[in-house]
């Protein structure tokens, strides 16, 4: 199910202009408090079709790993739901924390 703050960010894309029938890189934000975990996601998120990227936010930062994961599709509200749960669950199972998407890349 799409929580409210995503229903509300398809419908700014949609009052933007974006064509939501059309497929559109989607990225999604992770972040993980060690590497390993980060890198861990990234290769179940590799399974699930996604593309990955890390950032190292340096030392002193609790969740200092930052993975970013891009899958293009369609932007709707039942590929955005079951996106987001792949994510949601593959970062829980390793510490980290989902905190959403944008499109784009």
């Amino acid at each position: 199910m799409l929580s409210e703050r995503d229903k509300l960010q398809l419908e700014n894309l949609r009052q933007m202009g974006l064509n939501l029938e059309i497929a559109q890189p989607i990225r999604f934000f992770c972040y993980f408090p060690v590497e390993p975990s980060a890198k861990g996601a990234a290769v179940r998120l590799r399974e699930q079709g996604f593309k990955t990227d890390f950032e190292d936010a340096g030392e002193g930062i609790a969740m200092r790993w930052t993975l970013f994961a891009t899958k293009t599709m369609v932007p709707s509200e039942i590929h955005i739901s079951r996106a987001n749960d792949t994510v949601s669950k593959i970062v829980k199972a390793l510490s980290g924390q989902f905190d959403g998407w944008s499109v784009g890349h």
